[in-house]
């Protein structure tokens, strides 16, 4: 055989030698090294969702938290103080029609001011900025209620929608709103003493609102119909009215009725008084002449002596009696107010107003 110089020679033992399978030149742990990396793969995974779950967790926590701060800035604690909570009617409370379904008195939601002593800054400076968009505060009372260890104060019950925008505007820190029914009388002063009023709780003080308390307070809403209309109702007021400042009279009153039916059609009592303000009436004003106080018929009552002589056939329009002078009856001397000295026809006796004819009428009667 020719030997080529620079090359080694094979045996043919060296060719028969095959190379080891690769498997078996791979190191002995590779797969315990993939096993493991896998398992770190799966745990960043299952970490990074935990993560995403957290983050979620928080964002949505931090939305419910900023809407409810937003909720208590705009309308205040659901309850500042539960210790002071004030209990609502759980009932509706029933409104007051007039016999042509005008509304007489009616119940609306209304925003009252409160205050936690224990969050107010300067109790001094939240008074006097409470009394310039509340001109009827008292300042000093105010501000020892703010300076307690309290921690619910009322500060005004029943604000109009412009009062509580004006508090609002302040953003003093310690002061809450919450809802409460009022009592509110469309009509004001008209028909006020047949209304009457409630308190503040909606329990009925006077008038229609204390007679007809438990059919307003049935639950249910329900209102009640009165038999007064107020169109008659604004005329006699009106009219009365007039008459006090025509004969410069301390009060008047006046009544209309239905004769048919015995149905108040009108009761006005002057001095009068505003149901929406009760505790700025004054004693004459909150007074219903008409139903309280206690008068003498007087010369109204000749009406019915009249009334009495004719049914009865005693007397005729054309009658006579002698008014020339007074009449003794029982002790008593019987004057003519206005005297017309001479003999009345009973027409006359009633147009006059004659005391002396009227007695002689019911002498006549047998009365």
């Amino acid at each position: 055989m020719r030997l080529w110089p620079f090359r080694k020679q094979v045996s043919a033992k060296s060719r028969s030698v095959a190379l080891p399978p690769l498997a078996e030149a791979a190191p002995a742990d590779m797969s315990r090294l993939l096993r493991i990396e896998s398992d770190e793969t799966k745990a960043l995974d299952a970490a990074r969702s935990r993560l995403r779950v957290m983050g979620l967790s928080l964002a949505v926590g931090f939305a419910l938290l900023g809407a409810r701060a937003i909720d208590i800035a705009v309308f205040g604690p659901a309850d500042a103080a539960p210790s002071q909570r004030q209990t609502q009617q759980a009932t509706v409370r029933g409104d007051l029609f007039d016999r042509t379904g005008q509304v007489l008195a009616t119940t609306l939601e209304t925003h009252s001011l409160y205050a936690d002593p224990s969050l107010v800054w300067d109790a001094r400076e939240t008074a006097e900025a409470l009394a310039g968009v509340l001109p009827d505060i008292d300042v000093d009372a105010l501000t020892e209620d703010l300076g307690g260890r309290g921690r619910f104060v009322w500060v005004r019950r029943n604000l109009t929608p412009r009062q509580r925008q004006a508090v609002f505007s302040l953003g003093l820190p310690g002061l809450g709103f919450r809802m409460e029914p009022r009592r509110v009388y469309p009509r004001g002063r008209l028909a006020s003493h047949i209304v009457g009023y409630t308190d503040r709780d909606l329990n009925g003080l006077a008038g229609a609102e204390r007679a007809f308390d438990g059919s307003l307070l049935a639950g249910d809403g329900r209102p009640v119909a009165l038999s007064i209309d107020m169109t008659v109702q604004f005329h006699v007021a009106e009219v009365l009215a007039a008459s006090m400042v025509e004969f410069e009279a301390n009060a008047a009153t006046g009544i209309v009725m239905d004769v048919h039916t015995g149905e108040i059609v009108s009761m006005v009592s002057l001095p009068d008084f505003d149901p929406n303000r009760p505790s700025d009436a004054t004693p004459a004003g909150r007074l219903n002449r008409a139903a309280q106080s206690v008068y003498e018929m007087g010369s109204t009552f000749k009406a019915f002596t009249v009334a009495m002589a004719l049914e009865t056939g005693t007397a005729t329009l054309e009658s006579g009696y002698d008014a020339t002078g007074p009449l003794q009856i029982g002790g008593y001397e019987i004057n003519d107010y206005h005297a017309e000295n001479r003999r009345l026809s009973l027409t006359e006796v009633f147009t006059h107003s004659s005391n002396i004819g009227s007695s002689l009428i019911a002498l006549d009667v047998g009365a």
